[in-house]
């Protein structure tokens, strides 16, 4: 394994609702870039145990390592280059000196509920049940805090601003 990237690596991150999803997807298919899913990961492992996503939540509150092991291997892969990795996490547990560029965004919670809701089934309360299990695992894990953005290269608010646009502007940064 290089120790230094290959080619480009963009870390893009946010709560959900945030579109996230979307712009790792946009900004991936421009640059010509695999596009690594954290969450998809997550939610296959939660499929694999027979659990919902919220299940897992507390199955992972309960077994920490099984979250390690997932950055773990998002650290490694962002470690190779030529990749998006959308994470919540990684822009504060890439190690010292590895390159990266780190995009946060950001909605208005209504709007990201609103859109959550548009997406999946559950309720508001579900919602914000499974963001304040994971802020609680990410501060036990690796004492950060998503509210601290200091780590982010470039942060985008959503709440108002199209896809594509999210995307352009990320590109945009990332290009100068």
């Amino acid at each position: 394994m290089p120790d230094r990237p290959t080619g480009p690596v963009l870390i893009i991150g946010g709560l959900s609702g945030t579109g996230s999803t979307t712009a790792s997807r946009l900004v991936a298919e421009q640059l010509g870039l695999e596009h690594v899913y954290a969450g998809g990961i997550f939610r296959e492992h939660a499929a694999a145990s027979g659990e919902t996503i919220e299940q897992y939540n507390e199955t992972l509150k309960r077994h920490p390592e099984l979250e390690r092991k997932v950055d773990d291997g998002l650290v490694e892969r962002a470690r190779q280059g030529n990749v998006i990795v959308e994470s919540r996490v990684l822009a504060w547990i890439l190690p010292p000196g590895t390159p990266g560029f780190k995009v946060w965004l950001t909605c208005a919670e209504d709007e990201r509920l609103r859109r959550i809701r548009e997406r999946e089934p559950g309720t508001t309360e579900d919602i914000k049940t499974r963001e304040r299990l994971e802020s609680e695992r990410y501060k036990a894990l690796y004492s950060i805090s998503l509210s601290d953005l200091g780590t982010q290269d470039l942060v985008i608010d959503t709440t108002k601003v199209p896809a594509k646009e999210v995307a352009e502007r990320i590109l945009t940064a990332f290009k100068k």
